[in-house]
This record gives structure tokens, sequence and C-alpha cells, in this order.
């Protein structure tokens, strides 16, 4: 809902312009019902255990999606996105598949281990991304050329 919130600015600025709902939604690792009305800070012990686990296949409960299923939606849109033959397209999303998108084009690994998992999680605390923020990437002969996060609320491009 927050990125369909977010992209209304472009839509409505853009009225012309296809619009496609795409599978980017945010990496669930927690079962989000035993979560709802909890605070960040509530579920910081069990997410600490999530990752310290560095279990790729495991799903934590009804709603949960595992480290596995997360990359196969990543690499579907990596997929979509190389295929496209509309020149831009503007993807709405969160920041860990943001970074999970970056992450998989920039490693030259592409596994889907337990330190795969290890190394994404260490990728995704260290990228700075404010909400609203946005990243430019032009696909070139299939290499990506990735721009810096600009964190001005996605002024420049509207």
């Amino acid at each position: 809902m927050r990125a369909r919130q977010t992209a209304a600015a472009a839509i409505a600025r853009f009225p012309g312009v296809p619009v496609e709902e795409w599978p980017v939604q945010e990496f669930t690792f927690l079962a989000g019902p035993a979560y709802v009305g909890s605070t960040l800070a509530e579920r910081r012990p069990a997410e600490a255990d999530y990752w310290s686990k560095s279990d790729p296949r495991e799903i934590a409960g009804d709603g949960a999606e595992s480290f596995v299923a997360f990359l196969d939606r990543v690499s579907d849109v990596r997929e979509r996105l190389h295929r496209s033959a509309t020149d831009p397209v503007v993807v709405f999303s969160h920041k860990k598949f943001i970074d999970a998108l970056l992450w998989t084009w920039l490693s030259v690994r592409q596994s889907r281990s337990g330190r795969a998992m290890g190394r994404f999680r260490s990728f995704d605390l260290g990228m700075k991304f404010p909400n609203a923020a946005f990243v430019r990437v032009r696909l070139e002969g299939g290499r990506p050329w990735i721009g810096p996060v600009h964190a001005d609320h996605l002024a420049g491009l509207l």
C-alpha cells in the first residue's frame, strides 16, 4: 500500500503512461499475523534470530517468505526489466526489495546459500535508502549502470 501511495504522484503527473503491478512487495521474512500491531523494537529480537540462523529456506510462519523465494521474485523482476521494451521503467517498491535488486546486479556470486544470505544482510544494512528515495539504473547490453541514491523524495522525477 505504501508503494502505491508513493507511486500515485507519478501516476497523476504522467496520466498517459501505462501502469502495471509487479511482484515487488517487501520481503516478509517474519510471519505477518504474529506481528500485527507490534513495534519495530518488539520485532527486533525475532528479526535478529531470523538473520542469525542464515537458513535461506526458512519460512518463519504463516504469511512469511523464505529468502530463496524472495530472491526468486527479485530474479523474475530483473528478467522483466531486461526484457522490457518500455524505456524508462519506474519501479516503486520497498528498501529490502530495491536493495536485493541492486545486490543481485552487483554481486558476482548468485547463490541462494546461507553465506549469500549473510552477504545480502550486510549489504542491506549498509545501504542508506530513506523513504521515497530513488536510484536510477540503466541497462546497457544486459549490464546495469547504477547511479547514486537520491534522497530528495522523487523531486528529481516529478
